[in-house]
C-alpha cells in the first residue's frame, strides 16, 4: 500500500529563517561539533558575521551531563586547511620565478653525484652538469666563523634534467620513507622512537592494517579502503619529503665536482641545484601529496570509525611531531641569521613569510589537536586498561592496546620534564605537541584548552636575547633544502 515501502520521507521546504541559517553556515562553514554530528550550525545571533564567534548550537550544549563526551570549543577549521610545509622560493636565481620547475642550459658533460642529509642510509643519486652563471645567480654560501661573516663558492652546477630528477625523487620517497622513520627513531626520544618504529613496522608488506574509511560521495568510493598501512605510508612519505626541506645536504660520494673547500670535511651542494630542488619538492611533491594526505586524515578524524583509531593515532602523532621539528629548524635559522641583533619575534622578522609560516603551522597543529580530542572519545591518561574492550579502543589488537598503554605511561613520566613555556623552548621540544594528545581536563564541565601557539599578534611571546654565534653557523637559506645549518 506504499506505507511500508521503506522509502525515506522527503524533507520539506525550508522556511525563510532556515534558508538563511543554511546560507550563513555554508558561507562560514560548520564548526567541528556540528559538522561531525551532522546538525545545523546556527551562527551566533550576537555576532553572525564573525567566524570565530561560538555558534548557537554549541552554546546550548550542556557540559554537566554524562551524555556530553566532547568538551571541545566551537572551532571552524578543517584539517585540509593545515599548512604543513614552508613556502617555496629561495631567491637564489632569477632564471625562473618562485618555484617554477625549469632546466638551466649547461654543458653536455654529465656528472653523477651522491647527496646526503642524514635522513636515511641511502643517498640521493643525481645527475648534474656545469652551467655558465649569470649576475642574478647566487653561487656563494654565507656562514659565520668565529663571529665573522664568511663566504664560500659552491660551484656552478645544475640538475641535468629536472623532470627526470622529479620522477626519481618521488620514487626515492616511496622507497625510503620507512627507512627514514627508522633512522629518525634512533636519534629521537624513546617515546617518539617507539611510535616511529611502530609506524614503520605497521607499513611493511607483512603487516595487516585494514581499516574502513567511510564512503566518499564526491568520488563514489566507499566501503573498505585498501589498508590503514596505505594511509600511514602516505603520511610517512609526506613527512619524509618535509624533512628534506630542513637541515643541510652535502656531497657524499666520490664525485665532489672539483671542490677544494669542504666545510667541516663535507662539500656543500651548488646553490642552483638547491633552487631547482626546492621547486621540485613544492611543485612535484608537496602540492600533490599534502592535499591528498590531509583529506584522508580529515575524513578519518571526522568519522565515527573506531576501526581506524590506531591509524589515526599514529598519523596524528607523526604530523604533530614534525611541527616541533619544523619549529626547531625555523628557530635555529632565525638565531643564526640574526647577525647578532635582537630579534623582533622568536622566529625572526615579522614581515618575513617564513615567520608567518610558523604562525600558520602552529595554528594548524592546534586545530589538528582539537579534531583528535573530538575523535579519540576517551581519556587516555585515566583509561581503565583492564576494560579497554569497552572503550573506543575496542577494535585494536591486544598488542596495539599494550603499545598505546606503554606510550601513555612514557608520556606521564616525561610530562614534568617537557618545557612549559615558549621562553623555555616548548614549541621546539619534540614532545611538546605530541604530549598534548594525552592531556586530561580536570573537570567534565571544563573546555579542552588549546596550547599556546606562536602568533604575530603577540610577537614578543617567546622572544629571547640572541645567542652568540658558534663556529660554522649558517647565515643563509642554503644548500639542497633551503634552510641549512652547519655540518659538524
Amino acid at each position: 500500500d506504499g506505507k511500508s515501502s521503506g522509502k525515506r520521507k522527503k524533507r520539506g521546504r525550508f522556511d525563510e529563517g532556515s534558508r538563511k541559517e543554511t546560507s550563513d553556515t555554508r558561507t562560514m562553514g560548520a564548526c567541528l561539533r556540528c559538522h561531525n554530528q551532522r546538525v545545523r550550525c546556527v551562527p551566533n545571533k550576537q555576532d553572525s558575521k564573525n567566524p570565530f564567534a561560538p555558534c548557537e548550537t554549541c552554546l546550548r550544549v550542556r557540559r554537566d551531563t554524562r551524555k556530553t563526551i566532547h568538551n571541545i570549543p566551537c572551532f571552524r577549521f578543517k584539517v585540509t586547511s593545515m599548512v604543513v610545509y614552508r613556502p617555496g622560493g629561495l631567491g637564489l636565481t632569477k632564471r625562473f620565478s618562485h618555484t617554477k620547475v625549469a632546466d638551466v642550459p649547461g654543458t653536455s658533460a654529465i656528472y653523477d653525484i651522491e647527496v646526503e642529509q642524514g635522513l636515511c642510509r641511502r643517498p640521493l643519486r643525481l645527475q648534474v652538469r656545469y652551467f655558465q652563471p649569470q649576475e642574478t645567480d647566487r653561487m656563494d654560501w654565507m656562514y659565520m666563523d668565529n663571529g665573522k661573516h664568511m663566504t664560500k663558492q659552491t660551484g656552478s652546477f645544475c640538475l641535468a634534467d629536472v623532470e627526470k630528477t622529479a620522477r626519481y625523487f618521488n620514487r626515492y620517497l616511496d622507497e625510503n620513507c620507512l627507512d627514514g622513520l627508522e633512522q629518525a627513531a634512533e636519534g629521537s626520544d624513546e617515546t617518539v622512537g617507539d611510535v616511529f618504529m611502530m609506524i614503520a613496522r605497521y607499513c611493511r608488506p607483512r603487516s595487516q592494517g585494514i581499516v574502513k574509511i567511510p564512503s566518499n560521495k564526491a568520488t563514489g568510493q566507499g566501503g573498505k579502503h585498501s589498508a590503514g598501512k596505505d594511509v600511514l605510508h602516505k603520511v610517512a612519505r609526506l613527512w619524509f619529503a618535509i624533512r628534506h626541506g630542513t637541515g643541510t645536504a652535502w656531497l657524499s660520494g666520490q664525485e665532489h665536482l672539483g671542490s677544494d673547500h669542504p666545510l667541516h670535511k663535507r662539500t656543500i651542494v651548488s646553490r642552483m641545484i638547491v633552487a631547482q630542488f626546492d621547486s621540485i619538492r613544492h611543485e612535484r611533491v608537496y602540492k600533490r601529496s599534502a592535499p591528498e594526505v590531509l583529506r584522508t586524515v580529515d575524513t578519518l578524524l571526522t568519522s565515527c570509525n573506531k576501526e581506524a583509531w590506531f591509524t589515526v593515532f599514529l598519523a596524528t602523532f607523526l604530523l604533530l611531531h614534525q611541527v616541533a621539528k619544523t619549529s626547531e629548524d625555523r628557530y635555529r635559522h632565525a638565531q643564526q641569521n640574526s647577525g647578532g641583533k635582537a630579534l623582533d619575534t622568536r622566529y625572526g622578522n615579522p614581515h618575513d613569510p617564513l615567520t608567518s609560516f610558523v604562525e600558520e603551522l602552529h595554528h594548524g597543529a592546534v586545530m589538528l589537536l582539537a579534531h583528535w580530542h573530538y575523535f579519540k572519545r576517551c581519556d587516555l591518561m585515566n583509561l581503565d586498561w583492564e576494560n579497554a574492550g569497552d572503550s573506543p579502543l575496542m577494535f585494536l589488537e591486544p598488542q596495539q592496546v599494550d603499545f598505546i598503554k606503554g606510550i601513555v605511561e612514557c608520556v606521564k613520566n616525561k610530562l614534568p620534564h617537557i618545557p612549559a613555556t615558549p621562553e623555555e623552548g616548548c614549541w621546539e621540544h619534540e614532545l611538546f605537541w605530541v604530549s598534548k594528545m594525552f592531556v586530561s581536563e580536570p573537570s567534565r564541565k571544563a573546555h579542552w584548552t588549546p596550547p599556546e601557539m606562536f602568533t604575530l599578534v603577540n610577537p614578543s611571546v617567546g622572544r629571547i636575547p640572541v645567542k652568540s654565534e658558534r663556529r660554522g653557523a649558517d647565515m643563509d637559506s642554503v644548500v639542497l633544502v633551503g634552510a641549512a645549518t652547519c655540518v659538524e
